[in-house]
């Protein structure tokens, strides 16, 4: 058995650059990578179209009224101001990737694979935007990026209203049922920005492949896992697991809720879509050039829809 040369070439496809093609094979077949990953939900996609600008401001007003107070119809009367939120400005990135077909290539291609090779470019951006995304979660815990000026997972944010005391989105401890249970009870003692009740309610738990035994044990499992009381596992048996493999820790876990829309905290800005564009090559003889390319600022806000820990 041979094994040939491998080039990751310079995105120009010659017959130096795929001589496998020109070879005697019995079989000849394409490798894909098809996985797409599952942070999309998690994140709302603002789609603000061309003719924006760079930079884009994100900010939020509050409806949530103070409680009313005691006063007697004659007594002045008491009011209250909405409060409005912090700013977050998302800056545009442009991303492009291409690749380039010689005419000689096409014409001594034995098995017709060429055009086929080259259709990885709109997955490949599917791709980039899942490392976006996860590129949110693996960097939760530390920097200053949030509108709060806080990082997204931390145990001190500041409420809007700057007398009602910080509210707490940071888990701590590995992965088990009891550390999970303060996960959830955190969001469930949520109060909003005047001090109120304000329960949030995870659905969802994001690990890495590294934990997926541990969560499935924890959350599959009718009865506790971590004991041999037989004791009911409630709670966390109605949450759903999702595994992502784009997370660079191999401890950390995610709890998300069921927020909608911007409340999500969790953005991404879109000025175009991903979108493939046939090129006019200034060489006739190069006769596929493809591009891919896309523009958005994929970043947070605040967000308490979200609660981890670093394990």
């Amino acid at each position: 058995m041979s094994v040939g040369s491998q080039t990751g070439g310079t995105g120009i496809i010659t017959p130096d650059v795929v001589p496998s093609l020109l070879s005697r094979i019995d079989r000849m077949w394409l490798r894909a990578n098809r996985h797409k990953g599952v942070l999309e939900e998690f994140f709302e996609t603002v789609a603000i179209g061309k003719g924006h600008g760079l930079q884009h401001i994100i900010n939020s007003v509050g409806r949530v009224a103070e409680n009313p107070r005691i006063a007697q119809d004659t007594d002045e009367q008491p009011l209250m101001t909405p409060l409005q939120g912090l700013p977050k400005t998302f800056t545009q990135v442009n991303y492009r990737l291409g690749v380039q077909v010689t005419d000689t290539m096409l014409a001594v291609d034995r098995y017709a694979k060429i055009e086929e090779m080259v259709s990885g470019l709109p997955m490949s951006a599917v791709r980039k935007r899942e490392y976006l995304r996860a590129g949110i979660l693996n960097n939760a815990f530390t920097g200053t990026d949030g509108a709060d000026g806080k990082s997204l997972i931390a145990d001190d944010h500041p409420q809007f209203d700057p007398d009602v005391d910080p509210w707490d989105n940071l888990g701590t401890g590995d992965l088990t049922g009891s550390n999970l249970q303060s996960l959830l009870l955190l969001a469930d003692v949520m109060k909003d920005e005047r001090g109120n009740p304000d329960p949030q309610t995870i659905m969802r738990v994001v690990v890495p492949p590294q934990l997926r035994q541990k969560g499935l044990e924890l959350i599959g499992s009718t009865l506790d896992a971590e004991t041999d009381l037989n004791t009911n596992t409630v709670i966390i048996d109605r949450l759903k697991l999702l595994v992502s493999h784009f997370l660079t820790s191999e401890s950390a876990y995610f709890g998300f809720g069921t927020a909608m829309g911007e409340e999500k905290g969790l953005l991404d800005v879109v000025v175009e879509e991903p979108f493939m564009i046939n090129n006019n090559p200034t060489n006739a003889l190069i006769r596929i050039d493809k591009q891919i390319k896309f523009m958005n600022a994929v970043g947070f806000t605040v967000s308490k829809n979200i609660y981890a820990s670093a394990g």
